[in-house]
């Protein structure tokens, strides 16, 4: 078992890799965002492309998802052959992942999802594309960019601390994290 104090480049970088989860995760929430925000789609280009074989569904099921949440807990979380660091930076992204999967799943259970289609079309930009929507739909993209930005802001605050060699310091999260890896 490698020591609390000590990490390697590797480390940092597979720390930093596992943060892709919980984006991939919350992708859906920026749909407004990346209507309203064209050049948003650009930046987030990998991503979709990830995302395309991260949902890809086999047997009517989104399995490779599946695979890697439980690929990360049991064969990085729980193996104390890695890093503590690694360790730490890998379930904070599953609780992230969590988040948003728990979030989507009530936007699914409410079949919310529907809402996000009609005023908002990939040709419409700017301020253009709230000018049709009705006032739930401006609800639902400010309540659906805020869960985006919050997720994807806490993901690249803790890919920035984890090349940096750093523990990813958030309020409940990281206290989460902490109690599941031992040490």
């Amino acid at each position: 078992m490698s020591g609390r104090g000590s990490t390697t480049i590797q480390d940092r970088i597979f720390a930093a890799l596992t943060y892709l989860v919980p984006i991939l995760e919350i992708l859906l929430f920026g749909s407004f965002l990346f209507a309203l925000i064209p050049a948003l789609k650009l930046l987030f280009y990998p991503i979709f492309l990830l995302a395309a074989i991260y949902f890809y569904p086999i047997l009517n099921m989104a399995i490779i998802s599946f695979i890697v949440f439980f690929a990360l807990f049991i064969g990085v979380v729980r193996n104390e052959a890695y890093s503590h660091f690694l360790r730490f930076h890998a379930m904070q992204a599953l609780l992230l992942a969590v988040l948003g999967w728990l979030l989507r799943s009530c936007i699914d259970l409410l079949d919310l999802t529907s809402a996000l289609v009609p005023g908002f079309s990939g040709s419409q930009t700017g301020g253009a594309a709230l000018a049709g929507a009705g006032i739930m739909q401006i609800i639902l993209a400010i309540i659906f960019s805020t869960i985006f930005i919050g997720i994807v802001g806490a993901s690249f605050y803790s890919i920035v601390q984890s090349l940096r060699g750093q523990y990813a310091e958030m309020p409940l999260i990281s206290e989460a994290a902490h109690s599941q890896i031992r040490y």
